[in-house]
């Protein structure tokens, strides 16, 4: 290799080691900042987090602290993921105060970080429903640990709360194939349920009403997970009988 060569070489070397060097302290600095990459790796297990550093902690903390000001009573609430938080079950029973806490791609740890804003509301009966989204990465086992935390947590800080365990829907995976099989979510219910005995809470079977030839029919979902407005009718009925026993 000439002297030009070898100089050239030097060259770009050292200036990728530059640029290496200076994006390493953005990523470092950033880190400091927001802790979105420690946030990725307690997510996968690989590290325990302050749970004051998470992501939005503040925000529930404060939410809570806003509306429990407003000594506002809910008669049910009902907490989980997205599924919840597309349902309108205030339109099915309308002359009962219901909270609606449901949040997009929360699984049950997330559930557990918001327990304030279900105790901010008080309620009398809870609808907890959760772990889809577990599943992209997690056992069935460690799902219910978890899920044995959270209701141990509601049981807690709620102690005159009943508390209703609801199963995993089926899913489509013809249409969503990110999400597990139905095999895998209905050993994951039969797990639930057990917990959920374990816990002296009712467990409300609600996979069995929306299975139709072992997945979640077109008619009843728009993306293969998620319901349709009319499907929430089937869900409504079936707990009426909880909601006002």
């Amino acid at each position: 290799m000439n002297r030009f060569c070898k100089k050239n070489v030097r060259w770009i070397l050292g200036v990728s080691l530059f640029f290496n060097i200076l994006l390493a302290g953005v990523v470092c600095f950033y880190e400091i900042r927001t802790h979105n990459v420690q946030e990725m790796l307690t997510v996968l297990g690989w590290c325990n987090m302050d749970e004051k550093q998470r992501s939005g902690h503040y925000f529930i903390v404060d939410w809570a602290a806003c509306v429990k000001k407003l000594n506002y009573k809910a008669d049910v609430a009902f907490f989980g993921n997205s599924i919840t938080a597309n349902s309108n079950f205030q339109n099915y029973f309308t002359d009962i105060k219901i909270a609606e806490f449901g949040l997009h791609g929360d699984r049950v740890d997330g559930m557990i970080r918001r327990l304030p804003m279900l105790q901010s509301v008080n309620p009398d009966k809870i609808f907890v429903m959760a772990g889809i989204n577990d599943l992209h990465r997690s056992s069935p086992e460690t799902i219910v640990e978890r899920y044995d935390k959270l209701l141990t947590l509601i049981h807690d800080s709620l102690p005159n709360a009943k508390i209703y365990v609801q199963s995993i829907l089926p899913v489509n995976r013809v249409k969503e194939k990110l999400y597990a099989s139905n095999d895998v979510i209905k050993e994951t219910n039969v797990l639930i349920e057990e917990c959920a005995k374990k816990h002296n809470c009712k467990f409300i079977d609600l996979n069995s009403v929306y299975i139709e030839n072992g997945v979640l029919p077109d008619s009843l979902s728009f993306d293969g997970v998620h319901l349709t407005q009319p499907a929430y009718g089937r869900w409504a009925k079936v707990i009426k009988p909880y909601i006002y026993e």
